[in-house]
């Protein structure tokens, strides 16, 4: 029951604020390096992390979300 508990946890960690912060940041990474390849074209490490990743997620409803803050 305990290692059925923890790994719901490390899914809801995973799921609703680990892989929606990963996005978030290869995205702004992606607007960084769209500048970058004005002098450096081979920079394309946010594209190669999207490309790599066989993850697809839906969008969590604000609803679903509870932040005990």
């Amino acid at each position: 029951m305990i290692g059925l508990l923890l790994w719901y946890a490390f899914y809801f960690v995973d799921r609703v604020w680990y892989h929606p912060l990963l996005k978030a940041s290869v995205a702004h990474g992606t607007k960084i390096e769209d500048e970058i390849k004005r002098s450096l074209p081979e920079a394309g490490m946010t594209a190669a992390i999207t490309a790599g990743s066989s993850h697809q997620t839906s969008p969590v409803r604000q609803a679903e979300v509870r932040h005990p803050f």
